[in-house]
């Protein structure tokens, strides 16, 4: 390169002497004088064409007027892509150009735009959260709404014109009876007389094949020395512990076609499992368990106890007596039998509330 440019300057120099004007110059010398500039301009034409200058050169009017000359500075190469790699230097070169600084604010932005995509991502997963709250939300203001326009009925008399009236203040009763069952309808009746001791309680049975003695025993004494009277409701099947419970209550009410049946209590071991004194203290323990929760019943039906068990034979060779709610009446099993039973509570879609915890359990707690 430096070789190159040593040649460019000597040549320069040359043509800037020989084309120097001189009015002393014969004509011949003048054609010679432009004949040599004519080889210098080629030669220097030539050394530049790989650099960035090119010589062009204006062509004379006549013999005798100097030669005029032009230096055209130029970016062409003599590569075929060269278009290419120049604007690829270019680019190089622009990258070269930008100090640390703006390099780092590049960066910077660029870390930036990714965040802010970031976010405007949690931003819209946000937003679909908060239209789903939204309508949850309005959902249950609805519901509170509905349940103020349509409240239960709160009668001191449920039972009117044939019709019976259910408010809120119920307690399902379903399936065996355990003592956790004992505890949550003892518990309720304990709450609802806390809330008002005037409106009747009602513990409603839809289907029970009766339990234990003793959960059962727990759920009449409290509902017998209840301040709010408790109605018992029978819309299905009451047997055994349920059908006491039903025989016992202050106030029994149950469908035409309600089935109540009593069997007498019955050893649930099988007798070859015990020793003679165990099945005495169990025959026993159930002897006593059947004076105090069937000598209730067997007196209000104007009778003794074994005169209960008695015909509790006569009507089934295994002693389960089963009647109907009408036939069921006579016998004092049941108060009222009624076919028009209103449940004034139920102001929601209970479809909609399957997944609540209180109906699963089959007691409906009012919350304070």
């Amino acid at each position: 390169m430096k070789y190159t440019l040593y040649k460019l300057i000597f040549w320069l120099t040359l043509l800037a002497v020989i084309t120097f004007h001189s009015q002393e110059l014969s004509i011949p010398l003048l054609a010679l004088r432009f004949i040599v500039a004519e080889a210098v301009a080629a030669n220097i034409a030539v050394e530049c064409e790989d650099c960035v200058i090119q010589l062009e050169m204006a062509t004379p009017t006549t013999i005798a007027t100097d030669k005029a000359f032009t230096l055209k500075f130029s970016t062409r190469k003599n590569t075929p892509n060269s278009d290419d790699e120049e604007a690829d230097d270019k680019a190089d070169s622009d990258d070269d150009q930008l100090d640390p600084k703006a390099q780092a604010r590049q960066k910077d932005i660029s870390r930036l735009k990714q965040e802010t995509e970031l976010l405007d991502a949690q931003v819209a997963k946000l937003t679909a959260k908060n239209g789903q709250m939204e309508q949850l939300l309005r959902r249950e203001e609805l519901k509170t709404e509905l349940k103020q326009l349509v409240k239960p009925k709160y009668l001191s008399e449920p039972l009117v014109d044939g019709k019976l009236f259910i408010s809120d203040r119920r307690i399902e009763l379903n399936g065996e009876i355990d003592a956790n069952t004992a505890d949550l309808v003892t518990k309720s009746i304990h709450f609802y007389n806390n809330e008002n001791s005037t409106y009747p309680i009602f513990l409603v049975i839809t289907e029970s094949p009766g339990g234990e003695f003793p959960a059962g025993a727990h759920i009449i004494e409290v509902m017998q020395h209840s301040q709010a009277p408790v109605y018992v409701v029978v819309k299905r099947v009451a047997a055994s512990m349920a059908a006491i419970i039903v025989a016992q209550a202050p106030r029994s009410f149950a469908y035409p076609n309600a089935w109540i049946i009593h069997h007498p209590s019955r050893i649930p071991i099988p007798e070859m499992w015990l020793a003679q004194n165990q099945l005495q203290e169990n025959s026993q323990n159930l002897k006593e368990w059947s004076q105090r929760l069937l000598a209730p019943v067997a007196k209000k039906m104007g009778i003794t106890v074994e005169e209960f068990i008695k015909q509790m034979y006569e009507h089934n060779s295994a002693g389960d007596w089963a009647e109907f709610a009408t036939e069921a009446q006579r016998l004092k099993w049941v108060d009222v039998v009624v076919s028009d039973i209103r449940e004034t509570s139920f102001t929601t879609n209970p479809a909609a509330d399957s997944e609540n915890p209180e109906i699963e359990s089959g007691i409906n707690i009012k919350e304070e």
